[in-house]
């Protein structure tokens, strides 16, 4: 299936190739290197070495770039807060937890995770104490956090034709909801990835409407196929299925962290101060719903029954359009 599915995406984006371009290409940097450099360790003023314990915030895969420099200097042990992008895109989480993990077997480092958001990288002269709650962690099969996808490298990019696209596919237990494969593909060289989500078992067309009412429901399960619409009609906000959709699998915070960027460039970077100013009020309208003090209704519809929102309050119906 994975197969197909690469294959799918590829004859079908040759088509569409113009397409391709007209969407918003970014990042893209995988940070492949074929050695790793590790400096001599600084010293005090007393010519004691020096280590440092400084904290990473991981919201984006590139994000992951600073991390890994500083561990190869060798003398920094990292404390890295995932939950931003655990909570929005699993797929990419994975890629970032694989650069940690190559980089700390190059220099021979340790590396854990403690509780479900974060990890702890140390160089070559420190180990991680473990304990009953660390060994727990690997077991946890929801989390599996060191437990890498499957990837193909090497293959023919369709948007630039270059050999640095990467396939990569997954699988996860969805509670209520059932097994999912998760796809992907990115290319190292110009920055073009897609994502996607598909049930194991075959499902009908659904449409779900949820109503965010405190800050707890902000961890409600999403997941998002590329057919799916979400919307959300109290801020006029929508988000349809084209070329360049994405699935994935995530939680209402997440789901609700993807219109924030959008809104968020616009207020930086339009020209018109009208958008600006209307950016700006969704912006913290969004911010009082995190908050608890608004409620939000949200709505996707999949034809295709690859999307959920995993919680006893969401009302469930059939999808009503054409697929």
């Amino acid at each position: 299936m994975f197969i197909y599915w690469f294959q799918y995406y590829h004859f079908n984006m040759v088509g569409i190739f113009d397409k391709l371009f007209a969407r918003n290409v970014q990042g893209g940097d995988d940070f492949s290197e074929d050695y790793v450099e590790i400096s001599s360790r600084p010293v005090d003023k007393t010519g004691k070495a020096k280590v440092i314990v400084r904290p990473f915030v991981v919201e984006d895969f590139a994000d992951i770039k600073p991390a890994l420099d500083a561990i190869r200097e060798g003398y920094t042990i990292a404390l890295v807060n995932i939950k931003p992008l655990k909570d929005k895109d699993l797929v990419e989480l994975k890629r970032a937890v694989g650069k940690l993990k190559k980089t700390c077997d190059a220099i021979e480092g340790d590396i854990a995770g403690f509780g479900e958001d974060w990890i702890v990288v140390t160089p070559s002269f420190a180990q991680v104490y473990r304990n009953t709650q660390t060994e727990e962690l690997k077991e946890d099969k929801h989390y599996l956090l060191l437990n890498i996808m499957e990837v193909i490298k090497g293959e023919t990019c369709p948007v630039c034709f270059e050999k640095k696209l990467s396939l990569v596919e997954d699988e996860q237990d969805i509670p209520y909801f059932g097994k999912v494969f998760l796809m992907a593909m990115n290319c190292s060289s110009c920055g073009y990835k897609v994502s996607d989500v598909e049930a194991e078992q075959q499902k009908e067309g659904c449409k779900y409407e949820f109503v965010v009412k405190s800050s707890k429901d902000l961890n409600v399960r999403v997941v998002k196929s590329s057919e799916a619409s979400v919307k959300i009609p109290q801020l006029r906000l929508s988000v349809d299925p084209g070329v360049g959709s994405d699935g994935y699998v995530s939680n209402i915070e997440g789901l609700l962290n993807r219109f924030k960027k959008i809104l968020e460039s616009e207020r930086d970077s339009s020209d018109d101060e009208n958008i600006k100013k209307k950016a700006k009020n969704l912006l913290k309208k969004l911010w009082k719903v995190e908050c608890g003090d608004e409620e939000l209704k949200i709505i996707i519809e999949d034809p295709s029954g690859n999307s959920a929102i995993i919680s006893d309050k969401a009302i469930v119906s059939k999808f009503n359009g054409n697929k």
